[in-house]
This record gives C-alpha cells, structure tokens and sequence, in this order.
C-alpha cells in the first residue's frame, strides 16, 4: 500500500508538470493553483481542462484514483 502511494505521488507530480508544460501563458496561474488544491479536487480539474489531452489526462486520472482512492477518490 505504501509503495502504491508513492507510485501514486510521483504520477500526480509529473502530471501537473506535465499539464504545466501544456498550458498557455494564460493559464500559468490556474497551473500554480492547482499545487494549492487538495489532490483530489486538483487531479478533478486538470482532468476537467483543456490544458491536457483527454487521452492523458483521463488514464493517468483513473490510475491514481485506483493507486490511492484516499488521496484522490472522487471529489463529489
């Protein structure tokens, strides 16, 4: 369970670098908030944007919901 944990953490960090790396000038500030953001509610909205492809954002989301549902379960 810890070792999933960590796994979990490393992925939720290189995809809000990664949703950085993607996101426009405009959008640099939301990017930063995001860090501020409870995990689950963070991991919600860059699923939600436009800043990442669905096609990342939605695989990597189920993998950390699955990896550690505590940490980023579903906000609602």
């Amino acid at each position: 369970m810890e070792q999933a944990e960590e796994v979990a953490g490393e992925l939720f960090t290189a995809l809000l670098n990664e949703t950085g790396q993607w996101a426009d000038d405009d959008e640099q500030g939301w990017v930063e908030r995001l860090r501020e953001m409870p995990p689950a509610v963070a991991l919600t909205a860059m699923e939600e944007s436009n800043c990442l492809p669905g096609q990342l954002a939605g695989p990597a989301a189920a993998a950390l919901r699955f990896l550690a549902p505590h940490v980023y379960g579903t906000t609602g």
